[in-house]
């Protein structure tokens, strides 16, 4: 088994890679992120003997890591955000395009006849 200390920093080491995904925006790479610090928190969960709150609490302390938490929640607020202003954008593009597509192609009957 792996030391308290080795685990934190792959859990800080995954948690900066988080960050670095929302900085490139490439989102399609947090879901694995975040499955690899889910690993290591079961680990500590499944081995309570070897694995005690303080000796965690110990390390987290000696790490930034609930800052780097802090920015990933932030970060993720802004996101959602985002991407539902978007799709609030999509949809009324998607309506407004509806009205005037069908608006046309029923009324172009009148465009076709000849005026004598």
């Amino acid at each position: 088994m792996e030391d308290t200390k080795t685990l934190v920093l792959k859990f800080r080491k995954k948690t900066l890679d988080i960050l670095n995904c929302f900085g490139d925006e490439s989102y399609e790479k947090l879901d694995g992120l975040f499955g690899e610090r889910e690993d290591i928190i079961k680990i500590f969960k499944d081995n309570p003997g070897f694995y005690t709150k303080d000796k965690i609490k110990d390390e987290l302390k000696n790490t930034d890591i609930m800052e780097l938490d802090a920015k990933i929640k932030e970060l993720t607020i802004e996101n959602i955000k985002e991407i539902k202003e978007k799709l609030v954008s999509i949809n009324k593009d998607k309506f407004i395009r509806g009205k005037y597509e069908t608006g046309f192609s029923g009324n172009s009957l009148f465009f076709n006849k000849k005026v004598y």
